[in-house]
């Protein structure tokens, strides 16, 4: 997410007041985005998409992926579960 930066979209910000580093004042880079899980028969599918979706909202159509995995799920199936 490099190019959020380079292209000024995001700004450093303070740690908050919960941060284990509450009160310093070395600023840190920010990403919010939508992680969006995929269970496709036995595998979990997930995506990087930004930018992220507003509180509330289903995923919008400007949001592009930026990056996906995918895992295998069969291990937490019972044997004969389809």
């Amino acid at each position: 997410m490099t190019f959020l930066r380079a292209q000024g979209l995001i700004q450093p910000e303070l740690p908050s007041v919960f941060s284990t580093n509450r009160g310093s004042d070395v600023p840190y880079w920010a990403v919010s985005f939508d992680l969006v899980m995929i269970v496709d028969g036995r595998n979990l599918r997930y995506e990087a998409r930004w930018p992220p979706s507003k509180e509330g909202e289903e995923t919008s159509q400007d949001q592009v992926v930026h990056a996906r995995g995918q895992t295998c799920i069969a291990a937490a199936f019972k044997p004969g579960t389809s």
